[in-house]
């Protein structure tokens, strides 16, 4: 009887250890990539005067940076380390600096005045574009009953 026991414990333990190990994977890209821009930001939030605690907000991070980034790929650390150089300069600057005053950082977006308002929309500066994927093809998709030449039946996803 305790030869069985033992070998049921033992059973239990590998199928667990195996679950573990294989089946709680969360496929995640990019986590290390996401603290080091997310901290960036914690740190150039606090310069620009709406991040009080950034121990605090470096904790949120750490673990909310375990869902990865939203990216097809990682992203190289030549473009990870631009963007956190780029955050960085952007907390030099302090909150009232106007954003083409604000050395080290460019931008694609005209409608951000200041350069404090790329710490909340990072995607903006041109070395952390590569934060938001490229969007898929729209491609129209015709109802299977439908004449291809009506337009009217046709919808865009």
């Amino acid at each position: 009887m305790s030869a069985f026991r033992t070998l049921a414990v033992l059973g239990v333990s590998l199928g667990l250890g195996l679950s573990m190990a294989f089946g709680c994977s969360t496929n995640a890209i990019g986590v290390e990539d996401c603290r080091d821009i997310e901290f960036a930001r914690c740190e150039a939030g606090h310069a620009c005067g709406f991040v009080q605690d950034v121990e605090d907000c470096k904790r949120f991070y750490r673990d909310h940076c375990l869902h990865g980034l939203r990216l097809e790929d990682e992203p190289s650390a030549a473009a990870v380390q631009s963007c956190v150089r780029s955050l960085t300069a952007v907390a030099a600057c302090g909150p009232e600096t106007a954003l083409a005053a604000c050395p080290g950082v460019t931008t694609s977006a005209s409608v951000l005045p200041l350069a404090c308002d790329t710490v909340r929309a990072p995607e903006d500066i041109a070395e952390c574009g590569f934060l938001v994927p490229s969007a898929p093809p729209v491609v129209p998709v015709l109802d299977s009953g439908s004449d291809a030449a009506s337009s009217s039946d046709a919808t865009i996803d």
